[in-house]
């Protein structure tokens, strides 16, 4: 068998990939259980997953700049996000919700946290 680095990469993101769809639909639905709006983006796509009749697409790449100004950079046909903390070593994927922050907070404490208490947090200096 011959090695291929492509067959290293791709692993690991399809993992991520069918992690992040298994969780993000879980979240979605837990929260409309309790009459909320949420959904959650299709990372490949671009499109929302359960909002039917939907053909924008939501760069998760663009979103993370704009939004949290993670910093990204061009290879060849795909945009690189780079974490401050973590480099490129990240994958990005979104869900949205329209719901309390308590109601959100409740949901997610369901589930085992992988990452430490300050992930998320938006420090005020940001490294260049």
């Amino acid at each position: 068998m011959e090695f291929s680095p492509n067959a290293c990469i791709c692993i690991p993101f399809f993992h991520l990939f069918a992690q992040f769809m298994e969780f993000g639909g879980d979240i979605s639905q837990k929260l409309r259980s309790k009459g909320y709006w949420a959904d959650y983006i299709d990372p490949c796509s671009g499109l929302p997953m359960l909002t039917l009749n939907c053909n924008k697409v939501y760069s998760e790449v663009d979103g993370m700049e704009c939004l949290l100004n993670y910093r990204a950079y061009n290879a060849g046909f795909c945009k690189i996000l780079t974490h401050p903390k973590w480099g490129s070593a990240v994958y990005p994927a979104t869900i949205f919700a329209y719901c309390p922050v308590d109601v959100a907070k409740d949901v997610l404490t369901g589930y085992p946290s992988a990452v430490p208490d300050d992930v998320g947090a938006k420090s005020d200096k940001m490294e260049d």
